[in-house]
């Protein structure tokens, strides 16, 4: 899943080109150009350095915007570089910037951008346990999406990525569902006088269960209670030398 780049087609980088500007720098004058910096950047992309070229990137959108150019397009190009060099939030701004523009291709292919943002930063928040997290952001991811695909209906990458964040906001929470099944089994073999194998079932089970446990803190403690009750009844009986039916 990468980000969509427009900066492959020479004509629409031209269109950033302003005259040369003469610009003082440790006592002599040189010349630099939107255009050139936007070339810059091309190259440091090429080679991989992607911090570099976001630099050149940002400087031709400054300097466009100095001659009264639309600087969008190169605050596009440097987000993409700043979200392969792995700086979210620095690519966000300057998508965020890319927006003030007329050019609803452009839009668009900002908003796909800001999907894949949105569904990165989801996987770290999975990672670290923050399901309510995980869950706003496919969420806003999708909504980033649904603008990119009404901009440009025929742009096929943003539909796909609605369907995969659509299908992990699904997954993460079918595990609520799971939660409720093993709470169900375990009753059913607590009512088969099954206390033992229900609890080992919930025991086992709780570690599986941490991310469904926040976005549902009532069944938690429901889990908790259950558990603690089929517990303290196997306890008995295991001390009582009491055996449990077949």
């Amino acid at each position: 899943m990468g980000v969509s780049s427009m900066s492959d087609t020479g004509k629409r980088i031209m269109i950033i080109a302003v005259p040369a500007l003469i610009m003082a720098s440790a006592g002599s004058l040189w010349a630099a150009s939107a255009a050139g910096e936007m070339r810059k950047g091309l190259e440091e992309m090429e080679e991989g350095r992607h911090l570099a070229a976001s630099t050149n990137f940002l400087a031709a959108a400054e300097l466009a915007a100095g001659q009264e150019r639309e600087p969008a397009l190169a605050f596009f190009n440097a987000g993409n570089a700043l979200y392969r060099a792995g700086e979210l939030e620095r690519a966000e701004e300057s998508y965020q910037r890319a927006l003030d523009s007329d050019d609803l291709e452009l839009q668009s292919r900002v908003f796909y951008n800001l999907g894949n943002i949105l569904l990165k930063r989801s996987g770290a928040a999975l990672k670290e346990n923050e399901a309510k997290l995980a869950l706003n952001l496919y969420e806003r991811a999708r909504a980033e999406y649904e603008k990119a695909i009404v901009l440009d209906p025929e742009y096929i990458d943003p539909k796909y990525n609605y369907e995969l964040a659509g299908q992990r906001k699904y997954d993460l929470l079918s595990q609520v569902d799971q939660l409720r099944a093993d709470m169900e089994k375990a009753r059913r073999q607590a009512r088969a006088a099954e206390y033992s194998a229900a609890f080992q079932l919930l025991q086992e089970k709780t570690p599986k269960h941490q991310l469904a446990f926040q976005l549902e803190p009532g069944l938690k403690k429901k889990y908790e209670e259950l558990m603690k009750k089929i517990g303290d009844i196997a306890q008995i009986i295991t001390q009582t030398g009491g055996g449990e039916d077949a």
